[in-house]
């Protein structure tokens, strides 16, 4: 899931993506992202668990779902 929405306050954007782990944020953050003109600051805070959401449960490739 991806999203971006123009917000007030300290903030002028919030986006929400999804990576497969820390080094794809990392090189999301460090690549396009930086790349974007006028970007004067970035913060980020990962998500590593998620509780509640909707949609299917899928396992990364080469791993059975925990269920199974």
């Amino acid at each position: 899931m991806s999203f971006a929405a123009s917000t007030t306050g300290p903030t002028n954007l919030y986006a929400a993506i999804t990576c497969h782990d820390n080094r794809a944020l990392h090189t999301y953050l460090t690549g396009p992202v930086a790349a974007l003109p006028g970007l004067t600051h970035v913060e980020s805070a990962p998500v590593t668990r998620t509780l509640k959401r909707a949609g299917l449960l899928s396992a990364p490739p080469g791993r059975q779902h925990p269920a199974e």
